[in-house]
């Protein structure tokens, strides 16, 4: 186990018992992918939906705060991901060839794993509240305030110092990166017959 068994959780788009790989219906997708926009605030071309998972994912960039995502969804925690993890690797296919970046669907899939093997994601309980972790409750107007605030640049102690990866374990070596390259070619052609037979 490495996360708190007390950890507070919110369910948010998959439902109590529902895995991060592979979705299975092409119309719930885009539904989700929808909803996580308008959730969120982000533009569509800011967020990743590939039916290889069944969450939608924000696009991340180095040094982030996600200042424009409603302060309301800054709870959850695809928004404060170790840059180790959120951000795309380099892939060197051989070793002279030169090197390229994760597609879509591979960066999603290693992104699914790590959630769910690090425990951020839970099937059971849903998603790590990162609130919650910090001491703070979107629901009081001024915690929500104070987030908003931090998101538009001002600084924070308890949201600077804030670190994913005190709580939960992630990879090391990218484990989850070789385990996704494994996994691809036969989570790909699952769901591309998943989404062939919701259509």
């Amino acid at each position: 186990m490495t996360a708190p068994v007390t950890i507070a959780r919110q369910h948010f788009l998959t439902e109590e018992g529902e895995q991060l790989l592979i979705s299975y219906d092409a119309m719930q997708a885009a539904e989700r992918m929808l909803a996580f926009v308008n959730a969120s605030g982000l533009e569509p071309s800011e967020v990743i939906s590939d039916p290889i998972t069944t969450h939608p994912l924000p696009v991340y960039h180095r040094d982030t705060r996600f200042g424009t995502v409603k302060p309301e969804l800054m709870w959850h925690p695809l928004f404060w991901l170790p840059e180790h993890v959120g951000l795309r690797l380099q892939i060197r296919e051989t070793e002279n060839a030169e090197p390229r970046v994760e597609t879509d669907a591979e960066w999603a899939l290693r992104i699914a794993i790590e959630l769910t093997r690090s425990g951020v994601y839970s099937p059971e309980g849903g998603w790590a509240d990162v609130m919650a972790l910090c001491g703070l409750d979107l629901d009081n107007p001024i915690d929500l305030a104070r987030v908003e605030a931090w998101q538009a640049g001002e600084g924070d102690e308890t949201l600077d110092a804030f670190d994913l990866a005190a709580l939960f374990r992630f990879s090391t070596d990218n484990d989850a990166f070789y385990e996704a390259q494994e996994l691809y070619p036969a989570l790909t052609a699952a769901q591309w017959g998943f989404t062939a037979a919701s259509g």
